[in-house]
């Protein structure tokens, strides 16, 4: 790729690119040029972005600068994230599940950074001097907490209205455009968010302390199958299909019976790993007979 850049005081900010692929590496000299900072907005909307490294050198990404990089995937930054990023720097990348700093603690702080982003609405956590270490995990998992405590319909009005002032919220009644309904599925998809979230904390669950994660399960346990919208479980099959260790996760926290065990199983649908899981499962608790039964599910 050709990257765009400006030179000051004898240092090169990237503006842009061009022919960018999947893979973004930002050089640390361009023309024997140290390069020290990323422009504000410099890759917004780069559709086909799946990772990016940005080297020690760079001390300043620019608001926007990654943007609404809707399949940007994993990111590596090096040195120390505090002070770096400017606002919204990944705002809109909704599927990114790495963001790696130097000095973080572990992996699994490079999860939690990712889910910042766009999971759990605390971007300022990604500019916190105690980026990585213990008491920035209390941090997180205080945002979590209070995430989970927030009416499942605030800012539903938000994205209601569209700029009407009358919205009916019963589905019965439809004002203005809300259709029947629309406001059953903003709470699961509520829900679904703040599942995920529990669960990737307590998959990974550096420096998680027994009551927060006491908490995080009991969550589950709510919305685990056969307890109100099934959100627990909905998540586990739709956002984890590919990753039998979080189904292993939901199985241990939420303890489900063999009568919800085989609803999973006629739920699970052509997940060919998770129905084989669940079937087997089943057979431990129910025996050898039980595991033919479940075959004809």
């Amino acid at each position: 790729m050709r990257f765009e850049y400006s030179v000051k005081n004898n240092e090169a900010v990237i503006t842009g690119g061009s022919d960018i692929g999947t893979s973004l590496v930002i050089p640390e000299m361009l023309d024997g040029v140290k390069v020290t900072a990323v422009e504000r907005k410099a890759f917004l909307g780069i559709k086909g972005l799946r990772s990016v490294t940005v080297p020690e050198s760079v001390n300043s990404i620019g608001d926007w600068a990654f943007a609404q990089c809707i399949h940007l995937r994993e990111v590596s930054i090096g040195g120390a994230g505090a002070g770096k990023l400017g606002k919204g720097v990944f705002e809109g990348c909704t599927r990114l599940e790495s963001l790696h700093f130097d000095s973080n603690a572990d992996a699994d702080s490079d999860v939690m950074a990712a889910m910042t982003v766009h999971r759990l609405e605390a971007e300022y956590l990604l500019r916190d001097p105690d980026l990585g270490t213990e008491n920035w995990y209390r941090k997180w998992d205080l945002a979590l907490a209070n995430l989970l405590a927030r009416d499942d319909m605030e800012g539903y009005s938000d994205r209601a209205l569209c700029g009407e002032e009358d919205i009916s919220y019963d589905g019965i009644g439809s004002v203005d455009g809300e259709l029947p309904g629309e406001s059953a599925s903003y709470i699961i998809e509520q829900n679904k968010n703040k599942c995920y979230l529990c669960l990737v904390r307590l998959m990974n669950a550096g420096f998680l302390d027994k009551d927060t994660g006491t908490l995080f399960k009991k969550y589950l346990k709510r919305h685990a199958k056969g307890c109100g919208n099934e959100s627990a479980w909905l998540t586990v099959k739709e956002d984890f299909k590919d990753n039998i260790e979080y189904l292993k996760l939901f199985i241990d926290v939420t303890e489900p019976d063999s009568d919800a065990i085989k609803d999973m199983i006629a739920d699970a649908g052509n997940l060919a790993e998770l129905k084989a899981y669940l079937i087997g499962l089943n057979a431990d608790n129910a025996g050898v007979e039980g595991f033919f039964d479940d075959l004809l599910l």
